[in-house]
């Protein structure tokens, strides 16, 4: 008798719990819906050398890397550089820098092996720039004249964004498209920032600030331009390959 009381009273729980997860798997559909923006979307406060993308990577419009690239050559060099430029009431001399250094971020990429080495280079150097960019972003600056620190503020924060972007598609195309590895699971690389002022006044700011675009301008322009020149080659050589093949191949015949 004890035994049937407990089935009497375990069964209406048991359906209750059942009809309860029939009732959520029809709404599954429209709740997966609903949060998939959030989740693809890339994560742009995320520490840009832990994960600049979301940990999905799967965005409603994608784009190629070298697509990527282009758009944000041309938003830094037509928009991004020409608003920091304009904050400033007159333009400095051209002093050197190595802050960071120029050859040690661009050399890997032109002496890259194949294009896969040469996107993985070009994607680690990106890392460097985007910790050196938050990094000025970031500096206390000394003034007592008028200047619009959020303007400064909002244009480090779009560059970095469209940077980022830049990054998740640099890793998207190694993955997917050359069969290399995760960037995003790689050690983050060892970045010393020290070389940056921990506060500035407003000319020594200004000197930072054009120097640094100044040298990302020139390093995306020249590392787009090796970019092609290793897939020309890499083409080349695939083609001289296949051809050998075929030769040998006809020769045997």
């Amino acid at each position: 008798m004890g035994y049937i009381q407990l089935v009497k009273w375990i069964l209406p729980t048991a359906i209750a719990l059942l009809n309860f997860f029939v009732s959520f798997a029809k709404f599954l559909p429209l709740i997966l819906v609903l949060v998939q923006p959030v989740i693809s979307a890339p994560t742009l406060e995320t520490e840009l050398w832990i994960n600049p993308c979301s940990n999905h990577q799967i965005r409603q419009v994608r784009s190629t890397a070298e697509k990527e690239l282009n758009f944000f050559i041309t938003t830094l060099n037509k928009d991004m550089f020409m608003e920091l430029k304009s904050l400033y009431p007159q333009n400095v001399g051209k002093m050197k820098s190595n802050c960071p250094r120029f050859n040690k971020l661009i050399d890997p990429i032109k002496g890259a092996a194949n294009i896969t080495i040469a996107h993985e280079n070009f994607y680690k150097s990106m890392i460097e720039f985007a910790m050196f960019l938050d990094r000025l972003k970031n500096i206390p600056i000394n003034t007592n004249t008028q200047f619009d620190l959020e303007k400064r503020r909002s244009i480090y924060e779009k560059t970095q964004n469209n940077l980022k972007l830049t990054i998740c598609e640099f890793n998207e195309t190694i993955m997917k498209q050359l069969k290399g590895p995760n960037m995003l699971t790689q050690k983050p690389p060892r970045v010393k920032t020290t070389c940056l002022p921990k506060q500035a006044d407003l000319s020594h700011i200004q000197m930072l600030d054009m120097q640094f675009f100044d040298k990302l301008r020139r390093f995306f322009k020249l590392g787009k331009k090796n970019l092609k020149l290793i897939k020309r080659r890499g083409k080349g050589s695939s083609k001289a390959k296949s051809g050998q093949k075929h030769r040998t191949k006809a020769a045997s015949v």
